[in-house]
């Protein structure tokens, strides 16, 4: 009879802990009117009020609707980050770092009172122009602020131009740095993020291409289920362990490079190989699109027009 109690009780306890909830996400959503009247939309998602974490910011592209990523934000919020969506209801080139800078402000001033963040451990996601302005925000945010004292990163997905970036802007060297691009995407000009690239003059940084054709769309869809939790998901769970918590180094920034069948992560400070790259640019200018180095005219001018189209791969 003893037997069958302890045996009752651990059947009990086991589907107790099967029927545990998934964990409850929390979300804040703002639209704000920046510089220039123009409007900035942001959503919070977090597990709980008072309980500092490391907070990622999510830039979207262009005029896209922030909560398209929100599979990515609900995925991060569940790995305990706070995560801040972030979208631009106006396209205004000559001015997005400075919009995204001051929605990124009023987002950390409701972090505050709400006890999510300290500022002290900062990561920077971006999609297409959302990711082509992170150099500059990084700089206004890393180096001039000094925010991310205890962990900063970078992670762009097919970065196109950034409007403000100049050579001057350094970032502090221990921002983690990464450039992602997809197999099918030949929507940017592959000089542009290059070039920002090797820029980078910090200690850490690599270029991912994500496989099993991957493309522009990828981001903003939660299927095919595989290719996100391997192709985005993944390298950025990596990067902000490796970020926030000294984990998985290897993973994200390695001596080799790292080949799967949904990632190519090349070594760590490496470039694509120049067949590679001469594939990147001869797709982008076959898809005649005009995402290139010199931007149409509804767009600013690329100050650094000259060196994208003099871009050498080495």
């Amino acid at each position: 009879m003893y037997k069958r109690i302890l045996l009752l009780i651990a059947l009990l306890y086991t589907l107790a802990c099967s029927n545990t909830e998934e964990t409850t996400i929390n979300s804040f959503h703002k639209t704000i009117t920046v510089q220039h009247q123009n409007k900035m939309g942001i959503s919070i998602y977090y597990q709980e009020t008072n309980s500092i974490k490391p907070t990622i910011y999510f830039l979207s592209a262009s005029t896209s609707d922030r909560r398209s990523y929100e599979h990515i934000y609900n995925h991060l919020a569940k790995q305990g980050y706070v995560v801040v969506g972030i979208s631009t209801q106006s396209f205004a080139s000559d001015f997005m770092s400075y919009h995204f800078y001051d929605a990124i402000t009023y987002a950390r001033k409701i972090c505050t009172e709400k006890g999510l963040s300290d500022d002290r451990q900062i990561g920077l996601i971006g999609h297409s122009s959302g990711a082509g302005v992170l150099p500059s925000l990084g700089y206004m945010l890393f180096t001039q602020d000094k925010l991310g004292k205890d962990g900063r990163f970078i992670f762009g997905m097919s970065p196109w131009i950034d409007f403000q970036f100049k050579d001057s802007m350094k970032l502090p060297k221990n921002t983690n740095f990464v450039t992602q691009l997809f197999e099918n995407d030949h929507t940017t000009d592959p000089r542009i993020y290059l070039d920002m690239y090797k820029l980078m003059d910090v200690k850490h940084k690599t270029f991912i291409m994500v496989k099993e054709g991957g493309n522009h769309q990828t981001p903003f869809y939660a299927e095919p289920k595989e290719l996100v939790q391997k192709g985005i998901y993944a390298p950025i769970e990596s990067l902000a362990s490796f970020t926030f918590f000294n984990q998985n180094k290897e993973k994200i920034f390695s001596k080799n490079d790292i080949s799967t069948k949904y990632l190519h992560i090349e070594a760590e400070g490496t470039l694509p190989s120049d067949k590679e790259y001469q594939h990147l640019l001869s797709s982008f200018q076959r898809s005649h699109n005009s995402s290139g180095c010199k931007p149409t005219e509804n767009y600013a001018p690329n100050p650094r027009e000259e060196s994208c189209f003099n871009y050498i791969n080495q």
